[in-house]
């Protein structure tokens, strides 16, 4: 009898194994703008501030030959002084309207702000005070600490009597207005420590440091907010007292001081903005 051949059942081939998900890219660092608590046409409501800088403050703003230079100074130290702040939008028809004069000073004002960076040019023809990153915002404070410092310590040795009978005035200006008018004291301090730099008689060394505060200076106003208004006076009380002494080392420790105590304010600030957006 012949045996019949049992055929075996082939085992199922086995399945390649799944594609594993591509690795979750770390996220990208988020740029941080400070809201101005501001409601309606935003474009407007920054020409209207600008304006309101420029009528002010005119005698010194209005000093350029051309319009366009006037612009563009008006702009410039509106940034500087942190009349504008991170997030701020900036269009040339509404500041062309606010400041009464014509498109083309204000589109040539803008373009030269945004090649030296403390503007960012948008698709719709309009501008923005460019946002930070804490990582950004660490590298300027250090790169601040370093070139201002440097401004510092050669001013602490030049300084004459007539000077310090201006840095008093400032620093006496900036005591009085601090709890009344942030914007006053933001321009007050912006001229206490542009004229130690002016002082330390090293305009390359100048121009590099006002390039710093193009991007820092709109971020001082919301960390102002949260400062100890009594310790701020005190840090730029400590730079006159090392000026007069004409102390370079004591200068440098006043200038890290105030530095250091605003980027740890400034970094806890901006760590509890990246998480709300985050959570959103």
């Amino acid at each position: 009898m012949v045996e019949r051949t049992r055929k075996l059942a082939k085992p199922p081939a086995a399945k390649p194994p799944a594609a594993k998900p591509p690795a979750a890219k770390p996220p990208a660092a988020k740029a941080v703008a400070f809201p101005r608590g501001e409601s309606g046409d935003q474009a407007s409501l920054v020409a209207k501030r600008i304006a309101s800088f420029s009528k002010k403050n005119g005698d010194n703003l209005r000093a350029a030959p051309t319009m366009y230079g006037q612009i563009y100074g008006i702009i410039r130290e509106a940034l500087l002084s942190g009349v504008l702040a991170a997030g701020d939008l900036l269009s040339i028809r509404a500041l062309a309207t606010a400041l009464g004069t014509s498109g083309m000073p204000v589109r040539e004002a803008l373009g030269r702000l945004r090649v030296e960076g403390g503007l960012e040019s948008l698709p719709s023809r309009a501008y923005r005070v460019p946002s930070v990153t804490i990582d950004q915002f660490r590298e300027l404070t250090l790169m601040r600490l370093r070139l201002e410092a440097l401004a510092t310590e050669h001013a602490a040795v030049r300084i004459k009597p007539s000077d310090l009978i201006r840095l008093g005035a400032e620093l006496d200006f900036m005591s009085n207005v601090i709890r009344t008018s942030q914007l006053d004291y933001l321009q007050a301090h912006r001229r206490f420590h542009f004229l130690i730099y002016e002082i330390a008689s090293m305009p390359l060394l100048c121009n590099s440091i006002e390039t710093l505060w193009l991007r820092m200076g709109p971020l001082m106003g919301p960390l102002l907010a949260s400062a100890d208004l009594d310790e701020e006076i005190s840090f730029h009380k400590q730079l006159y007292f090392a000026m007069e002494r004409s102390d370079p080392t004591a200068c440098y420790q006043a200038l890290e001081i105030d530095l250091t105590r605003a980027a740890r304010r400034a970094t806890a600030y901006m760590v509890g903005l990246e998480a709300g957006i985050r959570g959103t």
